[in-house]
């Protein structure tokens, strides 16, 4: 595992949307709000570019609904202001 792959997931288990760039494989290259990560999909079918998934771990564990990865990207945007 790299040093950025490990950034995708925290020590205490929290999850949050990351957005697929990239497929090569089983390995993708996906980005959220606090930077691009390398995470394994080996675990899901059917995975696209522009699809937002949950990691653990660096492992992609589900694929989330566009219209709500969105809006927990904007509540963990406002979050941001504070």
């Amino acid at each position: 595992m790299t040093p950025a792959s490990r950034a995708a997931s925290t020590e205490a288990g929290l999850c949050f949307p990351l957005r697929i760039e990239a497929i090569h494989g089983k390995t993708a290259f996906a980005s959220s709000l606090s930077g691009s990560f390398e995470i394994d999909l080996s675990l899901l079918e059917d995975v696209r570019p522009g699809d937002h998934v949950i990691c653990h771990r660096s492992m992609a564990i589900s694929v989330l609904d566009k219209d709500d990865a969105l809006e927990t990207i904007r509540m963990l945007k406002s979050l941001r202001s504070f």
